[in-house]
C-alpha cells in the first residue's frame, strides 16, 4: 500500500511539474501615444514564463521596415529609447531580417533563469499615418506573431488632442478568423484595444483607427 501511494504520488508531481513547465506569454500590453507630427512612441510590457527552452537568453521583437503612404512604400526609422528587464536595464542587439527589424532582449553570453521575467522597452516609430480613400488611417499591430500562447494581449492609444476619429476596426487571431474575438473601449480620451480570448500561437492582435485627412502629418507624395 505504501509504494502504490508513493507511486501515486509520484507520477501525481510529475504531471504537476509538466503543467508547470509550459512557456508561456502571460501578459502582452502596449501603450502608444501618436504626436501630432506622426511620431508614434510605444511602451510594450511583455510578461513571460521561461523554461530556458525557446526563451533561452531573452525575447526578440520584429518590426516592420516600411510602410505604404500616397508615394509608394516609405521607409520606417526605428529607434529603440530603453530596454528593461524585471526592472533592471537591459541589454539588446538589432538586426536586419527580410522586411523588418529584428530586436533581440538579453545577452548572447547570459542564459536567462527559469521563471516569470517582466520585459519592458520603448521605441519611436514614423511613417505610419496611411491614406485611405478621403481620409487616412494609423493601422497596427500590436503582438506582432508569437509561437507561443499570449493569455492577455491589449493596446492602449492616445491620438494628439482634437483630432476626431472616424471609425476603429479591431481583429484578433489569424486572418481566417471569422469573427473579431477583439474589443474597443474608451477612456479619458484614449482607445483601448484587447482581445478577448487567449490569442493561440501564430494568432494577432490588431487594430485601425480612421481620422481624417491629414489631421496627423504624414508621408507625402515627392
Amino acid at each position: 500500500m505504501r509504494l502504490r501511494l508513493g507511486l501515486v504520488l509520484f507520477f501525481t508531481f510529475l504531471a504537476a511539474s509538466s503543467l508547470r513547465a509550459e512557456e508561456i506569454v502571460r501578459s502582452f500590453r502596449a501603450e502608444i501615444v501618436v504626436a501630432r507630427t506622426g511620431e508614434v512612441q510605444v511602451t510594450e510590457t511583455i510578461d513571460i514564463v521561461s523554461e530556458g527552452k525557446q526563451f533561452r537568453r531573452g525575447i526578440y521583437r520584429d518590426i516592420p521596415l516600411s510602410t505604404m503612404t500616397e508615394g509608394g512604400m516609405a521607409p520606417i526609422v526605428l529607434k529603440v529609447l530603453t530596454v528593461e528587464r524585471d526592472g533592471a536595464p537591459e541589454g539588446y542587439l538589432r538586426s536586419f531580417q527580410a522586411g523588418g527589424n529584428r530586436v533581440y532582449f538579453g545577452r548572447e553570453d547570459a542564459l536567462l533563469p527559469p521563471g516569470a521575467h517582466s520585459y519592458r522597452w520603448t521605441y519611436e516609430i514614423d511613417n505610419q499615418i496611411s491614406p485611405t480613400g478621403t481620409d487616412d488611417m494609423f493601422a497596427w499591430n500590436v503582438t506582432g506573431r508569437w509561437e507561443f500562447t499570449i493569455e492577455n494581449a491589449s493596446a492602449t492609444v492616445k491620438l494628439p488632442n482634437g483630432v476626431k476619429i472616424l471609425a476603429t476596426q479591431q481583429h484578433a487571431g489569424t486572418p481566417d478568423t471569422p469573427e473579431d474575438n477583439a474589443t474597443m473601449t474608451t477612456q479619458g480620451g484614449a482607445l483601448t484595444f484587447a482581445a478577448a480570448r487567449a490569442l493561440q500561437p501564430g494568432e494577432q492582435l490588431q487594430f485601425k483607427i480612421k481620422i481624417p485627412r491629414n489631421a496627423i502629418e504624414r508621408p507625402q507624395k515627392n
